[in-house]
């Protein structure tokens, strides 16, 4: 099953998705996009689970209630979690591909910031950001690399070296055209797990 939206995109929200319709209910409900909404998809592959079923009625829940752009795709079979990352990155259209895991949420009001940061800095092609996790105790922790904006020249050490502080899955924002060109199919091992750890 494939649904999507076409039109001019600049940042594309990757979901890779498998078997959680209720915590990716709660990742979409933490959207809060506001003055560029128009400008970002919403892209969710489903990687073919038991409640494929269930994960579709909740994308159209959402849809029905927001209104963001919203793609939606179901593979015909497991293509595994680096294969499925792989299939978002061949299907989003925007610029920069934000990947975001289905069972974390968004910090609000950080959307539209992050836009305009990416918008200010297009010449850039990974970001690395500041993010917080919740305890067992229910404190939460914040994390961050570096005290300020940090920016890197140009060249492959930045990609590596940036890359590799990256939390494994949610968050992490590429130029998609480097992305796709760095993770390509044929380059890419099938059984490779985490796809960041390949690209650096």
């Amino acid at each position: 099953m494939e649904t999507a939206d076409k039109r001019e995109v600049f940042l594309t929200i990757g979901i890779p998705t498998y078997g959680r319709p209720r915590p990716l209910a709660r990742l979409l409900d933490s959207l809060d996009i506001v003055k560029y909404r128009d400008s970002v998809e919403i892209l969710i592959s489903e990687n073919h689970s038991p409640l494929q079923k269930e994960t579709r009625e909740t994308v159209e829940r959402f849809r029905a209630t927001h209104d963001y752009h919203v793609s939606y795709y179901e593979n015909e079979e497991n293509e595994g979690f680096s294969g499925n990352i792989k299939r978002l990155s061949q299907r989003a259209q925007g610029r920069w591909l934000l990947i975001m895991g289905d069972d974390d949420l968004f910090v609000e009001d950080q959307l539209d910031r992050l836009f305009e940061f990416l918008e200010k800095h297009e010449e850039l092609g990974f970001v690395l950001h500041t993010y917080r996790y919740l305890n067992p105790d229910g404190s939460w922790s914040l994390v961050s690399r570096y005290a300020e904006d940090t920016f890197f020249a140009a060249g492959e050490d930045a990609y590596v070296n940036t890359y590799r502080l990256s939390v494994p899955v949610s968050g992490i924002i590429f130029r998609n055209d480097w992305f796709r060109a760095v993770c390509s199919v044929d380059a890419m091992p099938a059984n490779a797990y985490f796809h960041q750890v390949f690209a650096a």
